[in-house]
């Protein structure tokens, strides 16, 4: 797995995407207590290449 952050100029955020290579994967998703641990909120997108990738 992958973690990349890039930091805004224009707003005090950093967006983080997630990349994961699980080619034998139907479905990958993001949990933890930024989104109340909910697997329903946060799916990665399965690219055509089996990574599964979200920001």
């Amino acid at each position: 797995m992958a973690i990349t952050k890039q930091y805004l100029k224009s707003k005090p955020l950093c967006k983080v995407t997630f990349t994961v290579p699980a080619e034998e994967a139907n479905e990958v998703k993001v949990v933890g207590s930024f989104n109340g641990w909910n697997t329903k909120e946060t799916p990665l997108k399965k690219l055509k290449n089996g990574t599964f990738k979200g920001t």
